[in-house]
């Protein structure tokens, strides 16, 4: 799903922009931009509920995580789609298939890595 989600992204350029640095003027995109997100923390939070459930994952807020997860994603696509200026960034480097794979590993074992 995150290299579907890393791909689309890349190759819908201008939408992406838009999509996380909006238009302050326009009202109606602010609107359409929040609910996205809002769908996206949802969807997190939903697979997190249900990993929990299953006993995936220990019991914690899934709000607060799923609030997490939509900004790491948020952070990491601007990053690499927005910034390729950085000094000595890596991201640019990563295919989308590889900062896919390095964002799932990072959302299930965070900065330890097991």
């Amino acid at each position: 799903m995150f290299e579907d989600f890393f791909t689309y992204s890349q190759q819908n350029h201008d939408f992406m922009k838009l999509l996380l640095q909006g238009i302050e003027t326009e009202d109606s995109v602010q609107s359409a931009i929040l609910k996205t997100r809002q769908k996206l923390e949802e969807a997190f939070q939903n697979n997190i509920q249900r990993a929990t459930d299953l006993g995936i994952l220990p019991k914690n807020d899934p709000s607060v995580q799923s609030a997490m997860l939509v900004s790491l994603v948020e952070g990491i696509l601007e990053r690499w789609l927005f910034s390729p200026g950085l000094k000595h960034s890596v991201l640019q480097k990563k295919s989308a298939k590889e900062l896919a794979q390095e964002v799932v590993k990072f959302e299930f074992f965070g900065l330890f890595g097991i």
